[in-house]
């Protein structure tokens, strides 16, 4: 009779390991999948203020040049302006980067974590089993 109780509480640990071992994959999805949106979200939050800080830039040069009779058309101004453009498509290339790094590094510790909730169940599936297969661990009432 030990013997079948130890093989129906090894396999009733074993059921209960592998759906707790779900449940924390589960909410480890779903933190990465918040922690992504916010990444997305904080970018995209961070392109509009570079768009609009870089059509002020814009305004601004283009207001000094017509009040020193430059024009927009050409020479200087029109260098000044590429500029400040080239430098805006500069930063959005970085921030591209900097949120693609952000989320490669959630997405990779949401794996590592969903691998060491997997080895730990499984650790705790042989340790079971060995102890029940040795008669460790066993109860008087298993006697």
């Amino acid at each position: 009779m030990g013997a079948m109780t130890s093989l129906a509480s090894i396999g009733l640990n074993a059921a209960m390991s592998r759906s707790q071992t779900k449940d924390d994959n589960r909410a480890i999805q779903e933190d990465e999948a918040l922690r992504v949106a916010e990444v997305r979200a904080k970018d995209v939050a961070d392109r509009e203020v570079r768009a609009q800080r870089l059509k002020e830039l814009q305004a601004k040069q283009k207001a000094r040049s017509a009040g020193t009779g430059a024009g927009t058309s050409g020479g200087s101004s029109a260098a000044l302006l590429r500029g400040l453009r080239k430098k805006a498509l500069t930063e959005d290339e970085l921030a591209v980067e900097e949120r693609e790094l952000a989320i490669r590094g959630i997405k990779q510790r949401a794996a590592t974590q969903q691998r060491r909730n997997l080895l730990e169940s499984d650790s705790r599936l042989v340790s079971d089993g060995v102890r029940g297969a040795f008669g460790l661990g066993r109860s008087l009432l298993d006697l």
